[in-house]
């Protein structure tokens, strides 16, 4: 994403922006050799060229309408009002709709990580983000050693999604006046997907198929709440009726 050069930044952003609003889950390894600056996920939706700056801005400083998980290897302390802790955190920054200067005055939360960032080692993270929660997990782990709390869609009033929930991913890395490797090695990312109607019962989500059918019919004859579907305390032709209608309609 950088080289290991004096001064450089890049980043690698998906093709497309990707829903976000209902939540997602995203998978990366990376490997970053002994050295500043360090690397970030980021989301904007500005485009899928843009670029931020260098050295302690980590290539993704300068963006509007963004937020950044960023994996910082050097301390800048208040150079540039970056206000870096130390050198081996990872924080999670916005400026909502502004300027994102990758300062932690933005900061939503930050740790020094069980490990060092840049030790040469390939690591996974995953990041599940459900609305109003961000959580950092280092491998298989199901404890975060990371945890804010963020709603992309009003961080200080303003969302960095666009009107339809979507904004671009991807990933960002720099060095300043020293360098190092910032490898980005794999990388999955899974939106939440939330039932598209009334009879989308059964993951995956979106498909109306017969497991929809089989569940509801389930739920039906046990009487479970979920098969309730005018609420009316009842289970009835009514409820029979308003399932076989939104099947029969799709997804669409």
């Amino acid at each position: 994403m950088a080289p290991a050069v004096f001064g450089q930044h890049g980043a690698a952003w998906h093709r497309d922006p990707v829903l976000l609003e209902d939540g997602f889950e995203t998978v990366f390894t990376y490997r970053a050799a002994p050295g500043p600056d360090g690397l970030a996920f980021a989301i904007q939706r500005i485009s899928d060229i843009a670029d931020g700056g260098g050295g302690g801005w980590l290539g993704y400083g300068g963006l509007v309408e963004a937020l950044a998980v960023e994996f910082d290897t050097f301390n800048n302390g208040s150079h540039f009002g970056i206000l870096d802790p130390n050198a081996n955190h990872v924080a999670v920054i916005s400026h909502g709709h502004l300027r994102s200067e990758a300062s932690h005055s933005y900061s939503l939360g930050q740790t020094t990580p069980p490990f060092n960032i840049d030790d040469g080692v390939t690591r996974e993270i995953r990041i599940r983000y459900i609305p109003g929660s961000m959580s950092l997990f280092l491998e298989n782990s199901e404890t975060p050693f990371l945890q804010v709390e963020v709603d992309l869609t009003n961080i200080d009033g303003d969302s960095i999604l666009d009107d339809n929930g979507r904004a671009w991913i991807g990933f960002t890395a720099a060095t300043g006046n020293q360098f190092s490797d910032h490898d980005l090695v794999s990388w999955t990312f899974a939106a939440t997907q939330q039932p598209c109607s009334d009879a989308d019962f059964s993951e995956p989500f979106g498909v109306l198929d017969l497991l929809d059918i089989s569940a509801f019919t389930s739920g039906f004859l046990a009487m479970d709440a979920i098969a309730d579907l005018n609420t009316d305390g009842l289970f009835d032709l009514d409820d029979i009726t308003q399932f076989v209608t939104s099947f029969l309609s799709g997804c669409g």
